[in-house]
């Protein structure tokens, strides 16, 4: 259930990213369809969009796990494959459509408060 919040969340971001110059919806002419359904290219995702999306999939991987807790995140990180919960779906990557990657680079505390930065070089925020 949660997920497909952040679903429609990641297709409304391909909708409005769509209406810049060069993005066509109708004729395909410059987007591709990847494996999961979504546009590719050309969306442009700030890091604003892309810590909301962090921030929903955190609200969303707790509520399905059914934890008030996760493993903290206490170094900068832009990958959000491990398991933070134990649980089946404890993985920030499942929840944010499987991304390889993410712009910016987070840390979170054990109650699952998000902390964004450009780039791994910022203090901690503990």
């Amino acid at each position: 259930m949660r997920k497909t919040v952040l679903f429609i969340g990641v297709i409304l971001i391909t909708v409005l990213a769509c209406a810049i110059p060069g993005c066509s919806s109708d004729d395909g002419s410059t987007k591709e369809e990847v494996g999961n359904g979504f546009l590719e290219s050309p969306i442009l995702v700030n890091l604003e969009s892309e810590s909301q999306n962090v921030h929903l999939a955190m609200t969303a991987l707790m509520a399905d796990n059914v934890v008030s807790t996760v493993k903290p995140q206490t170094t900068w990180t832009n990958d959000l494959s491990g398991n933070i919960t134990g649980g089946s779906s404890g993985s920030l990557k499942y929840y944010m459509d499987e991304a390889s990657a993410t712009l910016g680079y987070y840390q979170w505390d054990s109650k699952g408060k998000i902390y964004q930065c450009r780039d791994a070089s910022c203090p901690d925020p503990f």
